[in-house]
C-alpha cells in the first residue's frame, strides 16, 4: 500500500541545513492528517530532520528528540526513499 497523497502548503522557509526553500509537506505514514507542532519533518533535498514548532515552522531537534527517533522505521524508510529518488534523478540527467 502506498502512502497517501496529501500535500500541505506551508509558510516558505529555508532548510536549516542546505537552504532549500521548504513550502510543503506530505505524511510518511498511511495516516492522512495535517502536520502538528512537535511532528518531525524531513528536507527532501538533503534529508535534514527538524521538528515543527507551534507555528508549523521548522526548528532544530533537541537531543532528547533526536534520541527518540533514532532508528524510527518511518524516518529510516523516508530517508531511504528520498535518497533513491534523488539518486535516480541525478543518474537520469
Amino acid at each position: 500500500m502506498n502512502a497517501p497523497i496529501l500535500r500541505k502548503p506551508l509558510e516558505p522557509e529555508p532548510c536549516k541545513s542546505c537552504g532549500q526553500v521548504l513550502d510543503m509537506c506530505s505524511p510518511i505514514s498511511h495516516e492522512v492528517r495535517e502536520p502538528n507542532p512537535g511532528d518531525y519533518t524531513i528536507c527532501f533535498n538533503c534529508g535534514h530532520v527538524t521538528v515543527f514548532d507551534e507555528n508549523l515552522l521548522s526548528r532544530e531537534m533537541t537531543d532528547k528528540e533526536a534520541i527518540a527517533i533514532a532508528g524510527n522505521p518511518l524516518i529510516v524508510r523516508a530517508q531511504t526513499l528520498r535518497k533513491k529518488y534523488k539518486d535516480n534523478r541525478e543518474s537520469a540527467t
